[in-house]
Formats: structure tokens, C-alpha cells, sequence
């Protein structure tokens, strides 16, 4: 009967181990800021006042960049499968001063997807590479 446990046990455990360290090595990273990082990429792209009206616009947000937003290093190639993510409009509606990101100076951790308009709220998986750089920005969807 032990046995049998500590068999059970092994076998539960050890996928999930290997499945979190494949995880780990895949060069998957998704956004771990702080709500307040968080609240200052909405805001730059979004007005206060505006969100101050539409709070669930803002919640939303904050979950899509919370949970849904990761990057993963892929190499560029010859034959690239993405769009680049210039290739969609700027998110300046609200704020005229929005500037596509500066690709010599890509860093996922400043980064602001937001600043690119893409269908926020997709139910298909959204793949974009990020100009000059080996990132892929990754939105699941909703």
C-alpha cells in the first residue's frame, strides 16, 4: 500500500516538474510588474479623465497586460511567419504624443503594448514580432 502511494505520488509530480522546467528554458517570459507599472502604460495611452468614465476599460486593461501579454525570443528569419508589430496603426486617439517604440532600444520590460492598436480583446491567439529585436509579443486569448 505504501508503495503503491509513493508510486502514485511520483508519477503525479514528475510530469509537472519537467512540464514547469520546459516551461522555464522555453524563453517564455510574461510581464510581472507592479499594478501601479501597470496602471502608468494604460495611462499613457489613455487619458486619466477617460478612464476616470469607462473603469472597466481599465480593469480589462490591467488584465490583458497582468495575464495576457508575454514575450518569447525567436531569432529572425528569412522566411518570418509574424507581422511586424509596425505594422499596425499607433494607439494615439487619446494621446497624440504616443511614439512607435525605438527598436535599438527594446526592452521587454518597458515596453508598452498598448501603444500599438491590435485587437485588444481577441479570442485567437495574436503574434506579433517586435521591429529590429528576436521578441515575439504574444497575446492569449480572451
Amino acid at each position: 500500500m505504501r508503495l503503491s502511494l509513493l508510486l502514485l505520488t511520483l508519477v503525479l509530480l514528475v510530469p509537472a516538474a519537467l512540464s514547469a522546467q520546459e516551461s522555464a528554458s522555453s524563453g517564455i517570459s510574461s510581464t510581472t510588474d507592479s499594478d501601479a507599472v501597470y496602471q502608468a502604460r494604460i495611462e499613457e495611452i489613455y487619458t486619466a479623465a477617460y478612464l476616470e468614465n469607462v473603469p472597466e476599460l481599465r480593469a480589462a486593461l490591467t488584465n490583458l497586460l497582468k495575464n495576457r501579454v508575454s514575450y518569447v525570443i525567436e531569432p529572425a528569419s528569412v522566411n518570418n511567419k509574424y507581422p511586424l508589430i509596425s505594422s499596425l496603426p499607433l494607439m494615439n486617439k487619446m494621446n497624440p504624443a504616443v511614439v512607435s517604440h525605438d527598436p535599438a532600444g527594446f526592452d521587454p520590460t518597458t515596453f508598452n503594448p498598448l501603444t500599438y492598436r491590435w485587437n485588444f480583446f481577441s479570442d485567437k491567439l495574436l503574434v506579433y514580432r517586435i521591429d529590429g529585436t528576436d521578441y515575439l509579443l504574444i497575446v492569449q486569448p480572451q
